[in-house]
């Protein structure tokens, strides 16, 4: 029947392994065989037609696999296991990273408070605000552990970056969600670009439609540390390309950017991709329709904004990290409460335990 769980051995009979397209069934659960295949994430199409993704070991040389020159890479938890380790002993809040949050605004409070809460769940050292005073009281009866920096009602946030902030106290900045998208947020994303040079840059939402009528930041762009997470609609509006060219075919449209403008890019959704400025792309295995709710982004932003400062860390590394972690704590609330009435807050809370999920 209809309610029946359909399961496919590879690939989905009649789907184009290298394509996804094809006449098919709509599986729930694809078993491949070895290693998963391109046409599996290269679109939407592939998506559809192979429901969950799980590859199993028919004993291929590990030596063999090596050898293949893939720019494609499947992440699963043994990748994560590289950059999430046990605590050190010796260890202080330092080597967690200082993430300085650009981020919310009295319209939106939320994205603020969304973005510092995952920050803080994925153990950033030291969380530092850009924030109204009406907006940091807001954020103080939620987090009391973040710390502020406080703009007055007169001043400009471009203004306060220019003359009150030392960039470098902080390893990284995440921008965007929430901010509105006005001249005052689009001279400060162009002052980051110019000033904080060497560190992540994380930007998200508004701050990625900032970027969209400011192309020229890009092409300028030498920092090499920029990190975009827009979901299919924000890329077409930053990249050009069509929503229909992006969904029939996502890891062209990212990897070409990528490369143009030397940008990290996290395309969101389901099997969410990851692309480097060299071209390389990652294809994430976590996550479900938990996800589709408001703020879920915002609490990315936040968790790339902490990764992202780990001391001795590679930036790649927290990126993956982030997205796989971002999307386990979505398959652990699953679990416990089931698809509907997840909320983003509800992600925030699994954070710690996903991440400690890892260390076992």
């Amino acid at each position: 029947g209809s309610n029946s769980l359909k399961i496919a051995v590879d690939v989905p009979s009649g789907m184009d392994a290298n394509t996804g397209r094809g006449f098919s069934f709509l599986s729930d659960v694809t078993v491949t065989m070895g290693l998963p295949k391109i046409g599996m994430f290269l679109s939407i199409e592939g998506q559809k037609k192979c429901g969950k993704i799980i590859p199993v070991d028919i004993g291929f040389p590990k030596e063999l696999v090596e050898e293949v020159r893939s720019r494609v890479f499947f992440i699963e938890k043994n990748d994560i296991c590289r950059f999430i380790s046990k605590k050190p002993v010796i260890s202080h809040k330092g080597d967690f990273g200082r993430p300085l949050l650009i981020a919310g605004s009295d319209a939106y409070p939320g994205a603020l408070i969304l973005c510092a809460g995952a920050a803080l769940k994925a153990n950033a050292g030291v969380i530092t605000a850009l924030a109204s005073e009406k907006l940091r009281n807001i954020l103080l009866t939620y987090y009391p552990e973040v710390t502020y920096k406080v703009i007055k009602h007169n001043a400009t946030i471009s203004n306060y970056l220019r003359i009150s902030i030392n960039f470098s106290q902080y390893s990284s900045i995440g921008f965007g969600p929430g901010i509105c998208n006005n001249k005052d947020h689009s001279q400060s994303l162009s002052f980051l670009f110019n000033k904080f040079s060497g560190k992540p840059l994380i930007i998200d939402a508004d701050g990625i439609n900032i970027l969209a009528q400011n192309l020229s930041l890009l092409r300028k762009n030498s920092l090499k540390h920029v990190v975009l997470t827009p979901h299919p609609k924000e890329f077409s509006r930053l990249s050009g390309f069509s929503l229909n060219e992006i969904l029939k075919d996502r890891m062209t449209c990212i990897q070409q950017f990528s490369r143009k403008y030397r940008v990290f890019i996290v395309l969101k959704g389901y099997n969410s991709l990851i692309s480097t400025p060299e071209g390389r792309l990652f294809v994430n295995s976590s996550g479900n329709p938990c996800l589709s709710t408001a703020g879920t982004g915002d609490v990315l932003t936040g968790i790339l904004s902490a990764f992202s400062g780990f001391k001795d860390k590679e930036l790649i590394d927290a990126i993956i990290s982030s997205v796989y972690i971002h999307g386990l704590a979505g398959d652990l609330i699953l679990q416990e409460k089931g698809s509907y009435g997840i909320t983003a807050s509800d992600i925030i809370e699994k954070i710690p335990q996903a991440i400690n999920s890892i260390l076992r």
